[in-house]
């Protein structure tokens, strides 16, 4: 059975606000309904699986977004560290960015979720990996194979 346009309306505004008895006055629930909207409304199994299923996909897509926005940041993080014009001081201060935000999934836990998320932490473990010493010798194209380029 499907959502009905109050419901889907309900959904809607719960997701922005949270708040269940505001969301049935801005679906257009009538005031005994809205009085009791939490129990009416929200406890509505279709209700919930409604509202857990959205929030699934947005959490997915803003995973994506993430993972995205990470993959440039640490794109242009890393064309500092291998430009050869690059002064020491840049090199070293985008290091430390890398190195700062990889201990931050390392913090939180990232390596132990899946799919996109997953994805970022090991980018970051990669990148940790690579240039855990790049900092300390500073003008060395060295990218952590033992390998000068």
């Amino acid at each position: 059975m499907s959502l009905s346009e109050m419901q889907r309306s309900f959904v809607d505004h719960y997701l922005e606000t949270f708040n269940a008895r505001q969301s049935a006055i801005s679906a257009g629930y009538a005031d005994s309904v809205v009085r009791n909207a939490t129990v009416d409304v929200l406890g509505s199994d279709q209700v919930k699986q409604e509202i857990e299923n959205r929030l699934t996909a947005l959490t997915e897509e803003n995973a994506r977004i993430f993972v995205k926005g990470s993959r440039k940041a640490i794109s242009a993080l890393i064309k500092i560290i291998d430009d050869p014009e690059a002064s020491d001081g840049a090199k070293v201060s985008a290091c430390k960015e890398i190195l700062d935000r990889g201990a931050h999934f390392a913090r939180l836990g990232l390596e132990g979720v899946g799919g996109e998320a997953s994805e970022a932490a090991r980018t970051f473990d990669h990148i940790l990996r690579r240039y855990h010493t790049a900092g300390a010798r500073s003008g060395s194209s060295d990218d952590g194979d033992g390998e000068g380029k």
